[in-house]
């Protein structure tokens, strides 16, 4: 394997690997800033006021310690070289609170992660923020609503990178050049990947900055995995159909199913986000957030919960960490100081999109506790096999929590949720039953979280929300190290002129059917969206939750493959693909070893190239046989666009499959 660069510094004395690739003098800036915050709904400017800044050369290699210097100030790092990765440890009392480090790079270079990334894989010559944020603001909703109203639907539209947020940040990245590169630090940052340089900009002192080193990126992913940890396993019974999306109580939830039990629909389970009650704003259906059982839609939810398991079917429910101000459990939170607060020492409230409300405290040990036992009494206790939980990007860095700043625990934020979530089921004693799905993420949410979900797409096929950017988030999900993400079925966000068609409900429906969980979502405003039971819908969803039912053997052949080595079940095409271009395949997929998924992303189309990788590859259910190279694929509306490695272990599965 060539060598790379990690630190950009000059020296006389060889450097250990991979660090002997020298391509300049200066190898890091310090300084000290005074940062500036305005948030609003969950999207925070960061402005800085720089007050000093000092780029340092490194002076004397002493080992495993690297001195830099500028004038008097002088700095150590020790760098940790072994075979297959190589660690750079930063002093703790370093005294400022601006740290970049400068690192090599090539205009040729492919980088992709970072988390989760909407509208681009490749991240090279963009400016990469690392903070948890919620993903739409509402200025960029208005901007579409305009620009469509003017120059109509274009779905191929991009905005600038500059305007992107992502619910799920990470400093993690893959490289095109065989290594992969992790930051441990919490504060924000922002990757600067420039055509000959990487700038790593950090609003703290990192911990550490380690790199892994491997020609093939799945053993690269496979390291991070190791390093930044797993997730649990799903349930077994997660597989036996459709997890569909209902709400409105339990009559309507009885009248979905025996829609399915006519057209021979199989359903896993039922999730009802109203569970605790309905809010209906201007928004639209939207769920109160009270996390008490709602005896109005759901009276003796524990015994219909029961009837439904008898039937095959189990209910999965919706928590955040956000209390609605007005609330009893609000009321109670603020008498017993759980909630995050302001400098003032008042609730920190916040507005989601009509109403306001706080945030319970994650730090706070004893409201930490005291949330977790809810969620065991009025969840798990009362009978719920799973939930979505939801939020988690929220904390505004000016706020004061009982650990600290709210700047230095905004990232980590969702991690201290999803453990929260995971302990009240592992306390339960049912991790192999019961699990939830994370929207928000940071460094360490995989060792929680049995799945990530892309977050509340709109429904629609745009580049930037829409259908193509669920693909493109669980692909660079994949590659910053997450085995296990999935999509709402159809997207969410439903605001001014959008409405879901048949068509996006299937063609979505088409690609999630080979993702590890098959799951609907309603949107904020289900009487204008097409739904799995519209007359256009309804034989194509049905066939397709036979067909997800039917996969589970392969399906959970990935899950355990990814439990064992770490390697996702939905990956790039680079993984298979030894070509530099690969890197930049956005719009198909791979589902372990053996399949090839390319889905249809754009509204009217009936055709696409697709990529295959090396090998004879034939296509489910019409046989076609195609070898290594692009391929024109007709996919009629209602088709699956998806091929099979010949010689695969699950061929017989595949062919029985195809003959049915």
């Amino acid at each position: 394997m060539k060598n790379f660069g990690v630190l950009r510094m000059s020296t006389s004395k060889k450097l250990p690997y991979p660090l002997d690739f020298v391509i300049g003098q200066t190898a890091l800036i310090l300084g000290q800033a005074v940062p500036h915050y305005r948030t609003r709904r969950g999207i925070t400017r960061i402005r800085d006021r720089v007050v000093q800044s000092k780029r340092l050369t490194l002076v004397q290699i002493d080992g495993e310690i690297f001195t830099f210097s500028a004038g008097d100030l002088k700095v150590s790092l020790r760098v940790l070289v072994h075979t297959d990765m190589t660690t750079i440890l930063f002093p703790e009392t370093l005294a400022f609170n601006r740290i970049t480090l400068l690192l090599s790079g090539t205009p040729d270079e492919c980088i992709v992660g970072c988390g989760e990334q909407f509208s681009t894989l490749n991240l090279k010559g963009l400016t990469v923020p690392i903070w948890v944020s919620e993903h739409h603001a509402l200025g960029k909703l208005v901007g579409k609503f305009v620009r469509e109203r003017i120059r109509g639907v274009n779905p191929s539209h991009r905005r600038p990178y500059a305007a992107h947020h992502t619910y799920y940040a990470q400093p993690t990245y893959l490289s095109s050049k065989g290594y992969a590169l992790h930051a441990d630090v919490d504060s924000y940052a922002a990757f600067t990947f420039h055509p000959t340089e990487t700038h790593l900009h950090f609003h703290s002192v990192p911990k550490s900055v380690t790199v892994f080193h491997a020609k093939n990126p799945q053993y690269l992913v496979a390291a991070l995995s190791d390093y930044l940890g797993r997730q649990p396993p799903l349930p077994e019974w997660v597989h036996e159909g459709a997890i569909l999306a209902v709400q409105g109580g339990m009559d309507a939830v009885m009248e979905k199913l025996a829609v399915t039990k006519l057209h021979d629909s199989p359903v896993s389970a039922v999730w009802t986000q109203d569970w605790s009650g309905a809010l209906h704003t201007r928004f639209g259906a939207q769920v109160l957030w009270h996390w008490r059982v709602d005896e109005t839609l759901y009276p003796k939810l524990d015994q219909q919960i029961a009837t439904l398991k008898e039937l095959g079917v189990r209910l999965l429910g919706y928590v955040n960490p956000y209390l609605r101000k007005g609330t009893p459990l609000c009321d109670e939170a603020i008498q017993r100081g759980f909630l995050v607060r302001k400098r003032s020492g008042k609730p920190y409230w916040f507005v989601s999109t009509t109403f306001k409300a706080g945030m319970i405290d994650l730090t706070h040990p004893q409201a930490y506790q005291w949330f977790k036992t809810h969620i065991q009494t009025e969840m798990i206790d009362v009978g719920f096999s799973g939930w979505m939980a939801d939020f988690g990007e929220y904390l505004p860095p000016d706020a004061v929590v009982y650990a600290g700043q709210g700047a230095l625990w905004h990232n980590r934020w969702p991690v201290i949720w999803a453990k929260l979530n995971r302990e009240a089921i592992d306390e339960r004693g049912l991790r192999d039953t019961v699990f939830f799905f994370s929207r928000a993420g940071y460094t360490g949410i995989t060792a929680y979280t049995n799945s990530l979900w892309t977050g509340d797409q709109h429904v629609d096929f745009s580049e930037d929300d829409g259908l193509p950017s669920a693909l493109r988030a669980m692909l660079s999900m994949a590659a910053s190290g997450v085995g296990v993400s999935h999509s709402d079925i159809g997207g969410y966000t439903t605001i001014f002129h959008m409405r879901r068609s048949p068509e996006l409900f299937i063609r979505w429906a088409e690609m999630a059917v080979f993702t590890p969980l098959f799951r609907t979502h309603e949107g904020n405003r289900p009487p204008v969206n097409a739904q799995f039971d519209h007359p256009d819908v309804l034989p194509h969803f049905a066939r397709l939750s036979r067909l997800h039912k039917a996969l589970k053997p392969y399906l959970r052949h990935g899950l355990n493959q990814y439990q064992k080595t770490g390697i996702p079940v939905i990956r790039p095409m680079f993984f298979a693909i030894q070509d530099p271009q690969s890197w930049l395949v956005d719009t198909q997929f791979m589902v372990g070893d053996d399949m090839v998924v390319a889905p249809i992303l754009k509204p009217g189309e009936t055709q696409r190239d697709c990529v295959l990788p090396e090998g004879r590859w034939w296509r489910l259910f019409t046989g076609h046989s195609h070898d290594l190279g692009t391929h024109v694929i007709e996919v009629a509306l209602g088709e699956t666009a998806c091929f099979i490695r010949e010689g695969s272990d699950f061929e017989p599965l595949f062919k029985r499959l195809s003959e049915s």
